[in-house]
């Protein structure tokens, strides 16, 4: 079974200039130069995966999209790990990486697609995703169907209730008053004072764009307690931004 795709690969060897050619045309099916380049990995044909991996760089480098607008990244990403392409990995993670903030991915089909994968550059990806994924809120995930299985639909609702929860109550941080409950319940009444939500337009459960807000309401002073715990907010905020991954990872559920 595996012979035929192997003999194709091979078989770049012999093209013609025309069939070779054929490939650099920005109307070429970027998935043939894909499924070359994973096939050239897995038999070892150096040279052909680093032919096929440059072009495919190639392509995506251009000013002018080589490829539907549509278009599944995700194999290609695979394999740009796997065969360990960095600046092809890199150009793609990009990419995958707009659109998922942008809204313009399959949801669904990613967490799917990256579920279970140990490499850095996944579980970014996947952190990314699921964050963007769940401050969209229930209405959005129902919209979607039954894609995702029972256990991945928990996870968004655990993950939803907790960064909402987070919102409201803020996140622990040293006290440098006398009286750190009473600290913090001023600073819970002062995440749920209507001054305070005034003008924010984000989801309920964006910690990270709610953080932004608070702080531009009260912007904080190191020398207060109460600032403080808007200070820790930017801090699990920056996290949420550079690692979330690590958010999810911890979720007890």
């Amino acid at each position: 079974m595996e012979k035929q795709p192997r003999d194709s690969v091979h078989s770049c060897g012999y093209a013609l200039p025309h069939e070779i050619g054929a490939l650099y045309a920005p109307t070429a099916d970027i998935d043939i130069l894909v499924n070359i380049a994973s096939v050239a990995h897995k038999y070892t044909f150096e040279k052909v995966e680093s032919w096929a991996a440059d072009l495919i760089l190639a392509k995506l480098q251009s000013r002018t999209p080589q490829h539907p607008p549509d278009y599944d990244f995700l194999p290609m990403l695979d394999h740009a790990i796997l065969a360990d392409k960095i600046p092809l990995r890199d150009k793609v993670l990009n990419i995958v990486e707009d659109l998922v903030r942008t809204d313009k991915v399959d949801f669904p089909h990613l967490l799917l697609f990256a579920d279970g994968k140990s490499h850095e550059s996944w579980r970014d990806l996947l952190g990314l995703a699921l964050y963007q994924y769940v401050i969209k809120g229930p209405r959005r995930w129902e919209s979607d169907g039954n894609k995702l299985p029972r256990e991945k639909r928990v996870l968004l609702f655990v993950a939803f209730g907790k960064l909402s929860d987070m919102r409201v109550s803020g996140v622990p941080w040293d006290h440098i008053c006398p009286d750190a409950e009473n600290c913090t319940t001023q600073f819970r009444e002062r995440l749920i004072n209507p001054y305070c939500s005034n003008g924010y337009v984000g989801g309920q459960a964006d910690f990270v764009v709610w953080t932004r807000h608070v702080t531009a309401q009260y912007p904080p002073n190191p020398a207060v307690c109460l600032d403080n715990g808007v200070i820790a907010m930017q801090a699990r905020a920056r996290s949420l931004e550079d690692r979330p991954w690590t958010f999810f990872s911890e979720l007890e559920w």
